[in-house]
Formats: structure tokens, sequence, C-alpha cells
């Protein structure tokens, strides 16, 4: 008699145990058998499994000829019941002993105690405890597929569960280049991040349940799903925008790829479908139209003789990949010593969300000056040297809190010469002449004092120089004959200066000097007498 807090499942319809449920019997392959072993090795024995909760197998392995007897017994119930074994070989030294329950006496929820037997000497191999529902061994997941998510470095991988039930799930992935990774996952469909852009990776599944209800083993991997990994669009710079609003311009660059290379562009319509964008050859460029409802996905398919690339840009909103053209009609006017410059926004709808970038340069001066302006406003007032020529661009791009996007190319350049101020020559021009005038008048005025001091105060004469010219003088007076020096005779001739009081007074501490010159006599008896 069953327990009274078990449930005791029972098989209302006789039907046979198919192969795919029982591997033991005769059509079950051999390898498949090997494989149950190898899921099941770390079980004890007798190793058991259920695949649907209406069967269990057990199994042992042995390398003897020695025959057994299986004994099983539920929980509560007072008859023990023997199993019929079946044996098969898995090599030539090891036989594989199997009992397959009868399916009305498999018990989900109560304990069944399992023993086996030496036949004739009833002495105990093996013995366990053990619950059906713990023993479950699923079938490997069926329907796994690979798909790309519009991100660069991931795969999506989806699958179908083998039975209804909470299970859990183990994801291998590798690849020609990259080892073995295992993930685990709860859902039936799991992201798969950080892979290797452009190499091909294989994908399978394996399932069990999650001991909630039910536990058991790891099923054997499914069969394996492959999927290149997409590349990121910076490899071959890929690049969208929006100039207007209305349609998305993308470009890309295929320098990197090989000459052959066959690049297709798709894009994810509003309603989720890809489109194909046509696109020149030649520029690397399509068009196609845009909209605000959702995110634009874009991807580029490259494919060469010897391999394919996918390469997926990052989801974006039309409103945050703006480029317009630049700003139009560039023009200014000097007033005052200012430069008022004015312009007009490329897409009239952005103006007032459009922020902008001033930059000149001067004839005489090399490199551009740059001025960023804040203000929605196509216009601005800057200061100019007066006699100078700038030459002047502008670019804009979205301030950043509706529309996002890049700065535009630069506008055509504007020149325009500032012309010299006459105020500003007169300001410069007056101090200029005072200073020369004061330098004139002071040039004049120390001639015309000069002159005045010598009739005030006249020169006093150097008397050294006056007595050494007149004594100069006297000697010039005298002629001196021509006889010899010893024959003549000389006196001595004083003279002396007489000064007046005014000459003294103006000499204060001078000393007078004189000097005595010789007077030749043409006697030449020194005797007077």
């Amino acid at each position: 008699m069953a327990p009274r807090f078990a449930w005791r499942l029972r098989i209302l319809f006789p039907a046979l145990i198919s192969c795919a449920l029982l591997l033991p019997s005769p059509c079950g392959s051999l390898q498949a058998l090997r494989e149950v072993i190898a899921l099941l090795a770390d079980d004890k024995d007798p190793k058991c499994f259920t695949r649907v909760d209406r069967d269990l197998t057990c199994f042992w392995k042995d390398s003897s000829n020695t025959s057994y007897d299986f004994y099983y017994e539920y929980e509560g119930e007072e008859e023990e019941k023997k199993c019929t074994l079946t044996h098969q070989s898995v090599d030539p030294a090891t036989v594989l002993h199997v009992c397959s329950f009868p399916p009305e006496d498999v018990y989900l929820f109560v304990q069944a105690h399992i023993k086996v037997t030496e036949s004739g000497t009833n002495n105990t191999v093996h013995e366990r405890v053990l619950n059906v529902e713990n023993q479950v061994l699923l079938d490997p997941p069926t329907d796994v597929s690979v798909s790309l998510n519009g991100k660069p470095r991931q795969l999506t991988v989806r699958w179908t569960a083998p039975r209804p039930g909470n299970l859990e799930y183990k994801i291998r992935y590798s690849s020609d280049k990259v080892q073995e990774v295992v993930s685990k996952a709860g859902l039936l469909v799991h992201t798969l991040y950080e892979l290797s852009p452009g190499e091909k990776y294989y994908i399978a599944v394996r399932a069990k349940p999650d001991g909630s209800s039910r536990d058991g083993f790891w099923s054997a991997w499914s069969q394996a799903a492959s999927a290149v990994v997409p590349r990121p669009a910076d490899e071959i710079h890929l690049n969208c925008f929006t100039p207007d609003l209305q349609s998305v311009i993308c470009n890309w660059n295929s320098e990197e790829m090989e000459k052959d290379t066959q690049y297709t562009l798709y894009y994810q319509s509003r309603n989720g479908d890809w489109e194909v964008c046509d696109h020149s050859d030649i520029t690397n460029t399509c068009t196609f139209q845009g909209w605000n409802s959702s995110d634009i996905i874009v991807t580029v398919n490259a494919s060469s003789r010897h391999q394919n690339h996918t390469f997926y840009k990052e989801p974006i909103s039309m409103n945050h990949m703006v480029l317009t053209a630049p700003p139009k009609h560039l023009a200014g006017e000097v007033n005052d010593g200012k430069l008022s410059l004015q312009w007009e926004p490329a897409v009239a709808e952005l103006a007032e969300h459009m922020v902008y970038q001033v930059r000149y340069s001067l004839d005489n001066h090399s490199g551009w000056k740059h001025i960023t302006l804040e203000s929605p406003e196509p216009r601005a007032l800057l200061d100019v040297q007066a006699g100078s020529q700038y030459h002047i661009q502008i670019k804009t791009k979205p301030n950043g809190d509706t529309y996002r996007g890049s700065w535009s190319k630069w506008s055509h350049t504007f020149t325009v010469a500032v012309p010299l101020q006459l105020g500003l020559l007169l300001i410069g021009f007056v101090p200029l002449v005072l200073i020369l005038t004061a330098v004139v008048i002071m040039a004049t005025f120390s001639k015309f004092f000069s002159k005045i001091k010598q009739h005030l105060w006249p020169p006093v004469p150097d008397l050294d120089r006056v007595l050494e010219n007149f004594l100069t003088e006297i000697n010039k007076g005298w002629q001196v004959g021509a006889f010899a020096t010893s024959k003549l005779g000389y006196k001595t001739l004083t003279l002396t200066l007489i000064l007046t009081d005014r000459d003294q007074q103006a000499l204060p501490g001078r000393s007078i000097r004189y000097q005595q010159a010789p007077v030749y006599n043409s006697n030449p008896n020194p005797n007077p007498n």
C-alpha cells in the first residue's frame, strides 16, 4: 500500500517504452549508451535516470561474469520486487547490467530502496535510496539558432526547451581561435557578449531541472549552431547622419578591406523589417528615408572571395545624429570699430536648437582664432582693429538639449577690410605735433639765450695763452745774426705785465707768471765801458 503523503504515478496504457526513452533497449546505439554513461558518471551505482517521469532505468558496469539480482521497494510498501536484468557489452571487457522499471512501478515523490546482490550468495553489491523526480536526464534542447542583435561583438542564442517546467541551461561556445567558454542561462534566449569580431562561433546548449520541483543531470549538448560575430562599424569608418531630419545619409571607407569586396547596407525599417539601401560603389554612400518613432539600426555586409564580414553600428535616434550643412549667406559690416556679422541657419526647423563657432584670421597674422557662441541667434558682434583685413568662417551644431550631433563643415570665407578712422588719426596726430613744437621752441630759446649770455657775461681771456702768444711774437721780431754764439753777449730783459684792478678781480687766486727772454747784443765786448 502506498504511503499517505506519496503521490503514485501509474501509466494507464501498456505502451512500450521507445528507444528514445530507454537506451538499454536493443534499438539503442552503443554511442548513445556510452553518452548516458558519461553523463551519469558522478552518480552512485546503480546509476538511475528518468526521461519523462514515466520511466526509470538503472544500470551498472561490471568486468566479471558474475550473475546479479536487482530488487527495489518503495517506502511504505511491504513487498520487495525483483527487476529482470538485461545485459549489453560496452567493450570486450565490460558488461552493462540494466534494469528497466515497469511503467506501473514508477512513483514520484516517494523514496525507492534499491539493492543489487550476487545470485546464489545473496551478498549485497550495491545499495542506495533515491527519488525518481531527482534522477531526471533530459533530452538536449532543440531548434538552437544564433542571430545578430544589432550590436557589435554580440550574438543572441535561442532554443526550444526539451520539456515544460523549471529548467536551467548551459551554453557552450568557441571558435577556431577562441577557447571553449561555458555560461549559464535561465531563459530560452541568451546574449553572448565581448566576442571576437569577425570570428565564426559554434554554439551548443544543454539543460537540466533547476532543483525547485525536480532535479537531475545535465543533458547531452545539442547540435551546434554557428554564426560570424559582427565587427564594429568603426573599422570601416561607417558614419550615418541626417542633414534635415528627413533623410539619413550613410557613408563608409573601404580601404581596410580587399579590393574585390562587395558592400551591402541594410537598415531596419520602422516596422522591423530589414531593407537594402541602394548605394554607389564609387563613393560608398547611400541615402534612405528616416523616422523619429524608433532608433535606426544599420548594418553593412562585406563579401569577398575569401570571407564575409558584418559591421554593426550602435542603434541611434535620428534626433541624435544631426549634421547639417554650414550656415548660409554669411555677411557683415563695420560700424564704430565693431564688426556686425549675420547669417542664415541651414535648417530653419533647427534654428532654435543650434550653437555656432566663429573663427577669423588677419592678413598679417598666421593661424585662426575661435569664438564659440552659445546663443541660437544668427548674429554676432566682434571687436576689430582699424586698418586690418579679416577672413571669417562659421560652423554650427545642435546644442545637445533636444537634438544632438556633430559640427558642420566651415562656411565659405567672408572677407572684410576695416578702414582707418579720422578721429583715431587725429587723436594720435595731435600729441605728436605738440611734442615736435615743444622741441623746436626749446631749441630756438636755447640759441637765443646763448647770445644774451655772451653780451651780459663776456668770456674771460685765458692769460696763459695770451702771454704765450705775446712772447712768441716778440721772438719772431729778433733777427739772429750769423756769428758764433760764444762771441755774443746777452742781457736779460725783464717784462712786467701790469694788470688792472678789474683783471685782478676777475682772476682771484691766479698766479702771474713772467718769463725773462734773452736779449742778444752785437757788441762782442762784454764790458760796456
